[in-house]
């Protein structure tokens, strides 16, 4: 079960509080509707690993993850929910915890940073449900080899990159400028 919250971390760009919270009625097979108090509620497409590791968990009280109090079922807490995660990085062999090892939130910065290396930056920004790209470039951190590609790529013409109308951006390298004109 740690497996799953991890991967619904880092898949699904969820923070620790919506993988609690999350009920078999937000499963709605090929993707989860994530309903959280900080923003609105949003969408996010279910991976196949993801899909395999949901399908294997039984909940219980309509909860994925599930503690009983008295005769009713709630989310777990969020002390039980860091418990397994401790448990499971100490199975993996992985340091837990700030300043130089992994926090739950952590998968959800790799995750943003892996998505934003393939998709557009508004694709990653509706994935983790930000509100604005400002929010989610916090969460964007590039590696030197990425900024070296992206020096050489400016230079070269590619035919899928096409600017529809001034300031639009259609493209991933062009958000970064997109969003510090809001700014």
């Amino acid at each position: 079960m740690p497996t799953v919250r991890a991967l619904l971390g880092l898949d699904a760009l969820l923070r620790l509080s919506d993988v609690r919270r999350l009920r078999v009625e937000h499963d709605k097979g090929g993707y989860l509707e994530i309903v959280d108090p900080k923003v609105e509620a949003y969408k996010v497409p279910v991976s196949a690993r993801l899909r395999a590791a949901l399908d294997a968990l039984v909940p219980q009280g309509g909860f994925y993850f599930p503690r009983r109090y008295g005769k009713a079922w709630h989310a777990i807490s969020a002390v039980t929910a860091f418990a397994y995660f401790k448990a499971l990085c100490v199975r993996a062999g992985v340091r837990t915890g700030r300043p130089s090892g992994i926090t739950f939130h952590g998968l959800r910065h790799t995750g943003a940073t892996r998505a934003a290396r393939v998709v557009k930056l508004t694709v990653v920004q509706r994935l983790g449900g930000w509100k604005s790209l400002e929010q989610l470039a916090r969460y964007d951190h590039p590696e030197d080899p990425e900024m070296a590609r992206a020096v050489e790529a400016i230079g070269q013409r590619e035919p899928d990159v096409i600017q529809t109308a001034p300031n639009a951006a259609t493209d991933v390298r062009d958000a970064p400028r997109l969003a510090a004109r809001k700014a």
